[in-house]
């Protein structure tokens, strides 16, 4: 899975070769048709390198080369594809890059200078790190989500258990408590208990610094009272990060706590192109730093001004062609590229026809 900024070292490196980009929909789990996708696949192949014969025949072998060294990479799937989707790209010299991704994707067979990476822009999303702090009253898990993967990076527990002493001292009150010389055990126990607990949460603060560096979103699944305690403790800078994942379960599969990690990096990734788009839509209009529409911000981001481009993800999945462009002068300029979905998507299909950008400097 590549990141925002590996896509763009892969298109530039690519930029100018002729090349075949393909994604494949793997999504299919019916035994009867476990090799429907590679029928469907190479129907598609046939109906491009027959195009191209009619009117590009100077590409035609080229493509043919390229298909064929995606076609070798896939010879090892005879049936089901182990992933819902799969994207390659090839030269006609070899294979430059391939990997299964975890979304669903339609059947697309491209040839073309440059790779098509439009597509690939919801994968980017997933991308994103994430720390997952599952944590009760006496124990925390720390996860750490990086390029789709989850992985547990730390276990807290609260290690102590106060047990009152017996033997001599111990008295009985008259309501039957055991006690230490004179003083309520219970009162004791309850005490240490609630230390250890704060031992504990001090050690899952230390683990979320440690971990959350400059960017990453600090997921928090806790009871109420153990959230408050846990964001009071942390810095402002990490305070401004933490999402609210809502009780914790430490019984979820892999597979379930993947899930949650993948829908809050969503949300905040919502939250934060809303934020970017208001800011946008504020600063427009003569030596502002903001643009909206396909003409001007295809012209900021030809002339190397945009920092950020903004594209709805309604535009990108129903006209990825036409939005390619944009992203490729962007990922040539060094400008981030954020596919916006949710109300800032909506937001932007209103007010930009699906784009904008975020300058930096004034044109």
């Amino acid at each position: 899975m590549l990141d925002s900024l590996e896509l763009r070292d892969l298109y530039r490196r690519l930029s100018a070769t002729p090349v075949a980009t393909v994604f494949l929909d793997g999504s299919q789990r019916d035994p009867a048709q476990r090799t429907a996708w590679r029928r469907a696949y190479q129907s598609e192949c046939d109906h491009l390198l027959s195009r191209l014969k009619l009117t590009r025949p100077a590409d035609a072998a080229a493509a043919e080369a390229s298909l064929k060294h995606i076609g070798e990479s896939l010879r090892p799937h005879e049936g089901f594809l182990p992933s819902p989707s799969w994207v390659g790209v090839a030269s006609p010299e070899r294979l430059e890059w391939a990997e299964q991704i975890p979304i669903p994707f339609d059947l697309s067979v491209n040839w073309g200078t440059g790779p098509l990476v439009t597509p690939y822009l919801p994968v980017v999303g997933l991308a994103d790190s994430l720390l997952m702090v599952v944590v009760d009253h006496t124990r925390g898990d720390l996860y750490a989500h990086k390029k789709g993967e989850l992985t547990l990076k730390d276990t807290f527990e609260v290690e102590e258990t106060f047990e009152a002493p017996v033997g001599v001292g111990v008295i009985k009150s008259a309501g039957g408590t055991t006690g230490f010389r004179g003083f309520p055990a219970k009162d004791d126990a309850q005490g240490a208990l609630a230390a250890d607990r704060e031992r504990m949460f001090e050690a899952v603060r230390a683990g979320i610094s440690r971990r959350a560096g400059e960017d990453r979103w600090i997921l928090v699944c806790a009871p109420p009272d153990v959230q408050t305690s846990l964001s009071r403790g942390l810095g402002p800078d990490l305070q401004t990060r933490v999402l609210d994942g809502g009780s914790p379960d430490f019984s979820l599969s892999e597979s379930d706590r993947l899930g949650l990690a993948r829908d809050a990096i969503r949300q905040a990734r919502q939250r934060r192109d809303r934020a970017l788009l208001d800011q946008i839509l504020n600063d427009l209009g003569p030596g502002g730093r903001g643009v909206t529409g396909r003409q001007d911000t295809l012209k900021a981001l030809s002339q190397d001004a945009a920092g950020a481009l903004l594209v709805s993800e309604t535009m990108a999945r129903t006209g990825a062609h036409a939005v390619e462009p944009f992203v490729r002068e962007a990922l040539r300029s060094g400008a981030d590229v954020r596919l916006c979905d949710g109300a800032a998507g909506d937001l932007l299909m209103q007010k930009g026809q699906g784009f904008a950008g975020q300058l930096r400097f004034a044109i």
